[in-house]
């Protein structure tokens, strides 16, 4: 595992099945952190911020021995609860932490982005009939309901019931969209089902 640091201007090699020295040296840091005054918070620590989403986003963290062990549901909810808090504010960190909360629709594609996934999905479906199947599923886990997806998945499935199945179940809560209405024709005709329902 490569680290590095524009604080320290340093860069290190670690070995990954040796986690303990990592975890010294961040202990470390941490300790200095709180050296420097019993009022230091989250919010100035950018260090405990990154720390803190990574517990949040996998509910694990290191052990004083370098092991990773499971963080209960209150602690995580408590560590949501203080980055929420901390998103409303005008740090440069504020951004991505509402970036790392946001879900679906108002997801933006990357955190200094004013583009949201949807925008981007929408353009990507309706200007280019060569999604990949990896890309379609990719993008139906961001946007589990949206209106073309579902379409274009039936086209790489090799069970037609469930191609038809995928079809008629979007296509039951198709939105009167003339663009989405006309690429799901295309994709339909390209799929040789140009009378699905």
């Amino acid at each position: 595992m490569l680290t590095a640091s524009t604080e320290y201007h340093s860069a290190n090699l670690w070995d990954a099945a040796t986690p303990v020295e990592l975890t010294r040296q961040l202990k470390e840091v941490g300790g200095e952190t709180a050296k420097i005054g019993a009022s230091v918070s989250m919010a100035n620590s950018t260090t405990q911020q990154v720390e803190s989403l990574s517990v949040i986003a996998n509910g694990l963290e290191f052990s004083d021995d370098g092991s990773l062990v499971a963080v209960d549901e209150e602690h995580r909810s408590k560590l949501t609860k203080q980055l929420k808090d901390l998103a409303q504010g005008p740090a440069p960190s504020a951004r991505f932490i509402r970036w790392f909360f946001s879900r679906g629709s108002d997801r933006t594609i990357f955190p200094a982005s004013d583009v949201k996934i949807a925008e981007w999905v929408d353009n990507a479906l309706l200007t280019n009939s060569n999604v990949t199947e990896q890309w379609v599923r990719n993008a139906l886990g961001f946007l589990p309901n949206h209106p073309l997806l579902h379409i274009a998945l039936a086209g790489f499935e090799t069970d037609s019931k469930r191609a038809d199945f995928l079809r008629s179940f979007r296509l039951a809560r198709f939105p009167k969209n003339s663009a989405f209405c006309t690429r799901a024709g295309e994709m339909l005709l390209a799929q040789g089902r140009p009378h699905s329902r």
